[in-house]
């Protein structure tokens, strides 16, 4: 890494990553990664694992849970049996 990588942490890519980084910051790293493989690397890397966090969030959602299920519920709505 060099030493202009290092004015750019981890949290930093990530949070370009997510959609956070904003304004002059995003600006400066934009054009850092234009020129800079080992950044282009890093961010690679964040945009993999914050697309695998997403798709496990949404796979976990569709789930019900491990209590739920353990209780007999789904989690959906279901009317007492006397309606």
């Amino acid at each position: 890494m060099s030493a202009n990588c290092a004015q750019f942490s981890e949290e930093l890519v990530e949070s370009y990553s997510l959609g956070r980084l904003a304004g002059e910051e995003c600006a400066r790293f934009e054009e850092h990664l234009l020129v800079c493989p080992v950044c282009q690397g890093r961010l690679s890397e964040s945009d993999a694992y914050v697309s695998a966090a997403k798709a496990a969030a949404v796979s976990y959602a569709r789930k019900p849970s491990a209590r739920a299920a353990a209780s007999g519920r789904t989690g959906f709505f279901r009317p007492p049996p006397n309606c």
